[in-house]
């Protein structure tokens, strides 16, 4: 089951402009794990707005996406390609239907926050893996809302786009006793990134929400001074790795 919708996504991102994040955390991840891409090819689920396509890209690797948003068709390959980037078919619609239908493997298969979306996010990843050559590179990360120095900032301030992610799938190590179970060998599972903390901005306030967000964000700036590790608790991000044997 999925907790979003086509009109979700429209709403958040039909209007964005494109750019590259390639000083983001997710993008330093996909650096210290992805070799040299040359003449490989690349599928991103969940593609638009392809902020980390230009650092995949940059590896070598020839993009290919798909994604509900219209605009993952034309606009989305027609900015890559004006970064000097290989580009291939991008797909507008349903991810299931388009992997029911792909007859086609890559050699790297990736999402960005994408699968916490769904309550059968296990059937997800498998999904990720079928779409894998063998020897192919897997790699998945999602924001780390379960950790409790991050799920309770969101459940004040953040409660709807909370209630969008399904928290328990934000668990690397579940998603490596899945891959293994599929005979797939884990290079990294865990989290990575500063304890950083973000919110929907065009969500409704009041007065005193607003100054008590902002203590919530000065506070979390000065505990960023301390929290330099990584830790389930507060970093960021969730990752995993792995090769499709």
């Amino acid at each position: 089951m999925k907790l979003t919708t086509k009109e979700f996504w429209d709403a958040s991102y039909t209007q964005s402009d494109f750019f590259d994040q390639g000083d983001h955390a997710v993008a330093d991840f996909l650096n210290k794990y992805l070799d040299n891409g040359s003449s490989k090819t690349s599928l991103e689920l969940g593609s638009f707005p392809g902020s980390f396509l230009p650092t995949i890209g940059r590896k070598g690797y020839r993009l290919f996406g798909v994604d509900y948003n219209d605009r993952n068709v034309n606009d989305l390959p027609q900015w890559l390609r004006s970064q000097n980037l290989a580009v291939g078919e991008f797909v507008s619609g349903d991810l299931f239907d388009f992997i029911a239908k792909n007859n086609q493997q890559f050699d790297l298969v990736c999402s960005f926050g994408l699968i916490e979306h769904f309550e059968n996010y296990d059937e997800l990843i498998k999904l990720h893996l079928s779409l894998l050559k063998p020897g192919g590179k897997l790699i998945i990360t999602t924001p780390n809302f379960r950790g409790w120095l991050q799920y309770w900032p969101h459940k004040f301030f953040d409660a709807y786009n909370l209630s969008k992610h399904y928290v328990p799938s934000m668990n690397p190590g579940k998603w490596k006793k899945i891959l293994i179970g599929e005979g797939a060998e884990v290079a990294y599972a865990g989290y990575f990134g500063d304890y950083a903390f973000w919110v929907d901005r065009e969500q409704k306030r009041s007065a005193i929400n607003k100054k008590l967000l902002r203590v919530t964000e000065w506070s979390i700036f000065q505990l960023r001074k301390i929290l330099w590790f990584q830790s389930s608790a507060f970093s960021a991000f969730c990752g995993i790795v792995a090769t499709k044997k």
